[in-house]
């Protein structure tokens, strides 16, 4: 396990000033220890647990109940899953050995540099819920009795959501050099939206890793669930709702609403693309069977590649089998980015949450 940035410069010094608060030093920590270019992915939450049981006995002083799990911290999760990569839409981040063991929501799921989003911040108008219609969103760990050295272990299960969600096709703004959703609207909704108000808001994406099979002008349709937002009255003062969940005085429907939502890809369509990896690699081996072993730290052998691709399908096809959760097939899902909104109109806001929220599983 080598200690050096993958582009091979010396890391910076991972304790900053005195001053600096627990969240700004986590964030530094993260960044740095995942932009470290580790032999084995799958070893990088051992490596930064040394510091984040320094960052929760911190945290215990003041709150008894947190805990760290996977790479998350159970309280503020909500703003956590919206976590990106710092070089958005690179190709091989989301690699076999850590879909196997990790879910898709934790950045412990990805290789390669990781930004945390914050955990401090404004008042919120909405947030995904649980299924029984709970503001807390929590993940398990196994109980570790005593021992609070060792790396809590994450009990791996889809997290329970219910939140609005929508559908948009992925567009590339090249004036600003980043892609962005083009969020669908219905034929009712484009009837009773003027255009000035559809218009309204940008959805900015931060892509996981690049769309498999993807051209750059394709119009696919993402789907992807809001799991936080704000609103701003004229005057830039936040607007919550203590008993309703969007617009309904004239001053909350001209209001503006931020805030970041998940990309999604069902799982049925993940699994079916890992599918067709899988019988790439067979072929691939079966044409190279003597085909040499890489340098060391220079990847894995095909044969490798091939074994680690056969598990991660055969684990998809039994995550297909389970049942009792009360959820369709085809409301369970996989993150493939998060999406930043800003601006968004309160005719426009009012669209995408119509239909009400929508219970899904986010493995």
């Amino acid at each position: 396990m080598s200690s050096t940035s993958e582009t091979g410069e010396p890391q910076a010094p991972l304790v900053g000033p005195n001053d600096d608060s627990l969240e700004s030093f986590w964030k530094s920590a993260l960044l740095n220890y995942t932009s470290c270019n580790l032999t084995s992915q799958t070893d990088k939450t051992v490596a930064i647990w040394s510091i984040a049981k320094i960052v929760r006995d911190a945290l215990n002083e003041k709150d008894p109940d947190e805990e760290y799990g996977g790479g998350m911290w159970r309280n503020g999760l909500h703003e956590q899953l919206a976590w990106r990569m710092k070089d958005s839409g690179v190709p091989g981040t989301r690699i076999p050995e850590l879909q196997i063991k990790r879910p898709s929501w934790s950045w412990a799921s990805v290789k390669g540099p990781v930004i945390a989003s914050d955990r401090l911040c404004p008042p919120r108008c909405y947030t995904v819920t649980d299924h029984e219609g709970q503001p807390e969103l929590l993940f398990e760990i196994e109980d570790y009795g005593d021992n609070r050295d060792g790396e809590p272990v994450l009990v791996t299960k889809p997290l329970a959501m219910a939140g609005f969600m929508g559908e948009g096709a992925i567009v590339h703004d090249h004036k600003a050099g980043t892609p962005r959703l083009e969020v669908s609207m219905s034929g009712n909704d484009q009837e009773s939206i003027a255009p000035e108000d559809d218009q309204t808001g940008t959805f900015e994406i931060f892509l996981d890793e690049s769309p498999a099979g993807d051209q750059p002008a394709s119009k696919k349709q993402y789907s992807f669930i809001i799991v936080a937002a704000t609103a701003t009255d004229a005057d830039g003062i936040y607007i919550q709702y203590p008993t309703t969940e969007g617009p309904g005085t004239e001053k909350e429907q001209t209001a503006t609403y931020s805030g970041t939502a998940l990309l999604l890809i069902s799982h049925k369509e993940y699994a079916s693309q890992q599918e067709a990896k899988f019988q790439a690699s067979v072929k691939a081996v079966e044409q190279n069977p003597n085909a040499p072993d890489p340098p060391y730290g220079q990847g894995k052998s095909l044969v490798a590649q091939m074994k680690e691709m056969r598990e991660l399908v055969d684990l998809l096809r039994e995550r297909e089998k389970r049942d009792g959760l009360g959820v369709d097939v085809n409301r369970w899902y996989r993150r493939v980015g998060a999406v930043q909104f800003r601006g968004v109109g309160g005719k426009r806001w009012e669209s995408i949450m119509r239909k009400g929220r929508t219970k899904i599983l986010l493995d």
